[in-house]
């Protein structure tokens, strides 16, 4: 079953649009207020996707109608979270010399979102290994984007399950295969087409929810305002 290995459109959809809505709202003011709010907002995305298999549409419904499937996504969703965690909390360490709620709740997010497009098709080690690369890249990357295009995303959004999506996209190419593990390709197919495909399936995605994005963004904004006031936004 080829299409196993296909990324996931609509996790790169929706946080590609993410990111181009929030460069079109530009950066917010209030650093300290919104931080805390990012700490509760991002704990509680890293509860949903959790519900029915890594938010909506994961593997895990899919994946009930067969029990090695099954089994393969509910362990590898779950070590992933964990390892990746841990990875993060590793990071912050070094970094700043402690461990917060936020970094916590990142970690466990870049795992979940590195491992939907590849829980039912990796083995543990690929869902171990994969997990860490994506606690490494979206701690780097995520911070990079948001401060380098000034854009509002307090929950870091994009850089985690964008970054982490598009990662997971990247990775399931290689663990996928036998050799790691995973179920294997396609008939007639190997690691480097498949590659191929998950780069073009995920240039051709990000583009097209960037571009429609932006457009419908931008006509909003000429009618209803989508930046509210300093003042509407500390007081909420």
């Amino acid at each position: 079953d080829g299409a196993v290995l296909e990324p996931r459109r609509a996790l790169l959809d929706e946080q590609t649009g993410a990111q181009v809505e929030g460069l079109v709202l530009r950066e917010r003011g209030g650093g300290a207020d919104h931080r805390a709010r990012a700490v509760g907002g991002a704990r509680q995305e890293s509860r949903l996707p959790r519900v029915g298999g890594r938010r909506r549409g994961g593997r895990s419904r899919r994946a009930a109608a067969g029990g090695d499937h099954a089994a393969r996504t509910i362990i590898n969703t779950h070590l992933a979270a964990a390892v990746a965690t841990l990875v993060w909390m590793g990071i912050e360490r070094l970094r700043s010399g402690r461990i917060t709620g936020l970094g916590i709740a990142s970690g466990a997010i870049a795992g979940l979102a590195v491992m939907t497009p590849a829980a039912d098709v990796v083995g543990p080690g690929g869902a171990v290994v994969m997990a860490i690369v994506a606690a490494l890249v979206c701690s780097m990357v995520g911070n990079a984007v948001r401060n380098i295009l000034k854009i509002d995303d307090v929950c870091n959004v994009f850089g985690l399950f964008g970054v982490g999506g598009i990662t997971g996209s990247l990775l399931v190419a290689f663990f996928a295969g036998e050799g790691f593990g995973g179920i294997g390709y396609e008939e007639g197919a190997g690691m480097a087409s498949q590659l191929w495909l998950q780069c073009k399936a995920i240039a051709v995605v990000t583009a097209w929810s960037a571009v429609v994005t932006l457009i419908i963004g931008y006509m909003v904004a000429m009618v209803v305002p989508m930046r509210l006031r300093e003042d509407e936004e500390r007081e909420g």
